[in-house]
């Protein structure tokens, strides 16, 4: 599974969470509510469910920490570019560089 994939599935917050404990792992995606479950433990029921309709009774493997949080980032840089911050002001905030930022920049600009 893919950073991109697992952000759709149970959204940001959760996917730092998950990534956090578990991050570059190879986890089981039990087909009921085991008592003693790491990954249910981690993101609560709610969350759980949706990987359980996804992956119920497969093993998945969870992108790294580092990547989910390098997507965050990015994510961040456009709402605050959007907002009308500078490059230098997102650089400073996001802590990416002005070029990656610029980049950033310039991607928006060719979707619009």
């Amino acid at each position: 599974m893919n950073k991109m994939e697992l952000i759709n599935l149970i959204g940001m917050e959760d996917a730092l969470l998950l990534t956090r404990a578990l991050g570059g792992r190879r986890v089981w995606i039990g087909s009921s509510d085991a008592r003693e479950n790491f990954v249910l433990e981690t993101v609560g029921s709610e969350t759980y469910k949706i990987l359980q309709e996804e992956f119920s009774g497969e093993s998945i493997e969870l992108p790294t920490l580092n990547s989910v949080r390098a997507v965050a980032r990015g994510l961040l840089a456009e709402a605050l570019l959007k907002k009308g911050l500078s490059i230098r002001q997102v650089a400073a905030e996001t802590k990416l560089s002005r070029r990656g930022v610029g980049r950033i920049k310039q991607n928006m600009q060719r979707r619009e």
